[in-house]
């Protein structure tokens, strides 16, 4: 397995190293980083350097209990996850931990257990897993991966080292999207540079035909027809009906507010002349920095909207974010959205 290490994760990385040679490994760990992030893959890899008593390399798989570890059959390496997607660390989960914990081990030189998605925890997960560390066994590192600080209890957070992971950068994430040979070079390209970091934030955007949907909101936002509003609107809604359940298709919804607040926000970029590597969906050329000459979508919007009415918008979009986060209805919010946007280009229009 290929680990990608960013600055943070060479911090990170370099930090454990001294500490399993000098002999100041900690107890416990929250290792920290967004979604989609690959925090697994750290702790998997660390988990490797404590158990392998061969020498391997960080990032190869070449003795036994490395493979071990990797395919997660080492009987003293745990990891704990929620059963479903977006599902929650539950207390049987962690109240097995606890027994494990103080069992003898059964052929490393320590045991590990990563919890992963630990902010995602039940209250009651969380007892669990204060009492272990309140009486910590001997050799015995306990890793819990979480995006943010939210939602651990204080307590459970006072009893850690915390340690941030930081995002992968677009190269990275570019990089092993490319690896899977599974969609167009160019569309990943694209989804690398709207990742933000998380691969598996590129992958939902590519596996919902992102790319697609984003020229037909930029198509539709130009367009002098006049049921334009409403297309963007049926389009805004459409984006999300992929989504199996309510849950799957909030997230679309927010993702497809998203696409539509870059492609403004590119939109301000070239009206304020600002360098042309900080745009996610074109490259200007530096030979035709006029945005009035421009054919493509992005240059078109640029000359719908004044950069007041876009830093209206940007505002506006990320509060109907929140309030489909809030489980207001979709439909409606799209309806509102579209209607906002098309108000700011009326109001532009000359």
């Amino acid at each position: 397995m290929d680990t990608y290490l960013e600055p943070g994760r060479e911090t990170a990385r370099e930090f454990f190293r001294r500490s399993i040679r000098h002999g100041r490994l900690a107890h416990a760990y929250i290792l920290i980083g967004p979604e989609g992030s690959r925090k697994i893959d750290f702790a998997l890899e660390l988990a490797k350097t404590l158990m392998c008593e061969s020498g391997c390399k960080p990032g190869a798989v070449s003795c036994a209990v490395c493979r071990q570890v990797e395919s997660g059959n080492h009987p003293d390496v745990r990891i704990i996850a929620p059963a479903s997607a977006g599902g929650r660390v539950v207390i049987d989960d962690t109240r097995e931990m606890r027994r494990l914990a103080y069992l003898a081990r059964f052929q490393g030189p320590c045991k590990v257990f990563i919890v992963s998605q630990a902010d995602r925890m039940t209250e009651a997960a969380q007892n669990q897993v204060l009492k272990v560390l309140e009486e910590p066994p001997e050799n015995t590192v306990i890793l819990l991966l979480a995006a943010s600080l939210a939602g651990l209890v204080e307590t459970v957070i006072s009893r850690c080292a915390v340690v941030r992971l930081g995002r992968l950068s677009r190269e990275s994430v570019q990089s092993e999207l490319a690896r899977q040979d599974e969609f167009p070079a160019e569309q990943v390209a694209w989804a690398a540079r709207l990742s933000r970091g998380s691969i598996s934030r590129a992958e939902r955007l590519l596996r919902a035909d992102a790319a697609e949907f984003n020229n037909l909101v930029a198509g539709a936002i130009i367009s002098d027809a006049p049921d334009a509003d409403m297309a963007l609107a049926d389009l805004l809604k459409g984006f999300s009906s992929a989504g199996r359940d309510n849950r799957q298709r909030r997230v679309l919804t927010i993702e497809a507010f998203d696409l539509l607040a870059t492609l403004l926000r590119d939109a301000l970029i070239i009206q304020l002349d600002i360098a042309s590597e900080n745009l996610y969906n074109v490259v200007v050329s530096d030979e035709k920095r006029d945005a009035a000459a421009r054919s493509d979508n992005i240059g078109r919007l640029s000359l719908l909207f004044a950069p007041d009415d876009i830093l209206d918008l940007l505002p506006a979009i990320a509060d109907m974010q929140r309030r489909v986060d809030q489980n207001l209805n979709i439909e409606l919010l799209c309806d509102c959205l579209s209607q906002r946007v098309f108000e700011h280009k009326m109001k532009a229009a000359p």
